[in-house]
C-alpha cells in the first residue's frame, strides 16, 4: 500500500510541476513568441493600478456587541484554497463589523484577494478570486483586496496572479524582518500581461482542466491513505 501511495505522490508531483510550466507559457505569452521580451500581438502590460483598486480593511477577529455579526473571509481561507476560487464552500468565521466596514469591505464577485504577508519572501503574494455571490461577508485586514475596473474574464482571475512571474516578482519587492510583506504601491506598480478575453477564457480554460487532475490525484491519495490506516486497523 505504501508503493501505491508513493506512485500517486510521485505522479501528483509531476503534475503541479506541469502546471506551473505551462502557467508560465500561457499567462505570459511564451507560447506565442520566441522572445520572451516581446508582449503578444493582441495582448496590454498593465500595472495593477491599472486594473482595478486596491485597498486595506480593518474587521478584525473579534465581537462586539453594538456591531453586527458578518461572515469573516481570513489569510487561510485564500492561502489554502486549491482551486483559487472563494465560495460558499468556505467555512467563515463569525465576527462583527460596523456600518462603515459593512460597506467598505463587503466582498463581491470578480473581487481578487492577495495575502500581502508572509514568513518568507517566497511565499507571498497569493490569491483567489470570489465566484459567488456572498451576502455579508467581509474580508479581514490580514488581506488586501482588488475591485476591478477592467473587463476581466472570471475564471482568468483565478490564474493571472498566481503566475510564478508574478510570484516571484512580489517576492522581491517583499520587505520585513520577523514577517516579510508588501505595500499597497508594491501591488499597484506590480505589471500584468494581459491577454484579449477570448485568449483569457482558452487560458483558464486548459488550466483549470489542469487543477481538476491534480484535485482528482489528491482525492485518490487521500482515499489510498484512508484505506491503509483502515487495513493496519485491522491487523493490529
Amino acid at each position: 500500500m505504501d508503493e501505491v501511495v508513493e506512485r500517486e505522490n510521485e505522479v501528483l508531483d509531476k503534475m503541479k510541476g506541469f502546471k506551473d510550466v505551462r502557467m508560465i507559457n500561457l499567462l505570459n505569452g511564451y507560447n506565442l513568441s520566441q522572445n520572451k521580451e516581446v508582449i503578444p500581438k493582441g495582448w496590454k502590460l498593465l500595472k495593477i493600478k491599472e486594473l482595478g483598486v486596491i485597498n486595506t480593511s480593518g474587521v478584525n477577529k473579534k465581537i462586539k456587541e453594538d456591531e453586527k455579526e458578518i461572515n469573516l473571509l481570513n489569510y487561510m481561507d485564500v492561502y489554502s484554497s486549491i482551486d483559487k476560487n472563494i465560495d460558499s464552500r468556505i467555512d467563515f468565521m463569525k465576527v462583527t463589523a460596523n456600518s462603515n466596514q459593512l460597506i467598505k469591505n463587503q466582498i463581491s464577485i470578480g473581487d481578487v484577494l492577495f495575502t500581502p504577508s508572509s514568513e518568507t519572501a517566497d511565499d507571498i503574494g497569493h490569491s483567489a478570486v470570489v465566484t459567488e455571490d456572498l451576502p455579508n461577508t467581509l474580508h479581514s485586514y490580514h488581506l488586501v483586496r482588488l475591485k476591478f475596473k477592467k473587463k476581466m474574464d472570471l475564471n482568468f482571475k483565478r490564474f493571472v496572479f498566481n503566475n510564478p512571474k508574478i510570484l516571484y516578482s512580489f517576492s522581491r519587492k517583499a520587505k520585513g524582518v520577523t514577517r516579510m510583506t508588501l505595500s499597497l504601491d508594491d501591488f499597484n506598480e506590480t505589471e500584468i500581461r494581459v491577454p484579449p478575453i477570448e485568449t483569457q477564457k482558452n487560458i483558464a480554460n486548459e488550466l483549470s482542466l489542469i487543477v481538476d487532475n491534480i484535485l482528482t490525484t489528491e482525492s485518490k491519495i487521500q482515499s489510498s491513505k484512508a484505506l491503509q490506516k483502515s487495513l493496519i486497523n485491522q491487523v493490529f
